[in-house]
């Protein structure tokens, strides 16, 4: 799969401490896999509200809370309304 964009990439699902992982292409080198584990494992650790509360690189990779749009690159290429990460999480 070397070289395929990462849309091509075949897929595969795995679980982590209880919690489903998909969309992670099988191409994704172990470094980038290991810091996923870490997310993973913090959300079903923490809740998700304790978990991008307090770990800002993660938050970063909120795009959608509560029905609002928490990533702003997202609601502008939908021309749709932003919200705050902090906000949508009432944090």
């Amino acid at each position: 799969l070397s070289g395929l964009p990462v849309s091509a990439a075949v897929t595969v699902p795995w679980i982590v401490a209880g919690v489903v992982v998909t969309h992670t292409p099988s191409s994704m080198p172990r470094p980038v896999a290991t810091i996923a584990v870490t997310f993973v494992l913090a959300l079903a650790g923490k809740g998700y509200r304790r978990a991008l509360g307090e770990d800002e690189h993660l938050r970063n990779g909120l795009n959608v809370c509560e029905g609002m749009i928490t990533h702003r690159a997202v609601a502008g290429a939908l021309k749709l309304k932003f919200t705050p990460p902090q906000a949508a999480l009432r944090l």
